[in-house]
């Protein structure tokens, strides 16, 4: 989707998905939070990988968490969210990012 340089990455700029599919963690660089239908996304790109491909997820408020900026992140399965979401996402990072 987007062709990302990978440069030093400030470690507040990371993040830490579970796929529980493969039982991994997967580091990611957070990249954005997109709003669409009254709803927030993340977009983040996984720091190893070599593609460039970025991840969406939904982000959801962690009620169970003191933190009130904590977040609970659940997959996306529809194809016209994560187009519209990475839509928006392009506009709004036209000048950041090299998309194909």
């Amino acid at each position: 989707m987007a062709d990302i340089e990978k440069n030093e990455i400030p470690e507040e700029n990371i993040i830490v998905l579970f796929d529980e599919e493969e039982n991994k963690e997967i580091p990611c660089e957070w990249l954005d939070s997109v709003e669409y239908e009254g709803k927030q996304y993340a977009v983040v790109i996984p720091i190893d990988d070599e593609d460039g491909t970025v991840l969406i997820t939904e982000m959801i408020p962690d009620d169970e968490s003191d933190d009130e900026e904590s977040w609970l992140f659940a997959g996306v399965e529809d194809n016209d969210v994560l187009n519209k979401v990475y839509e928006i996402f392009k506009e709004n990072n036209a000048d950041a990012f090299d998309f194909e």
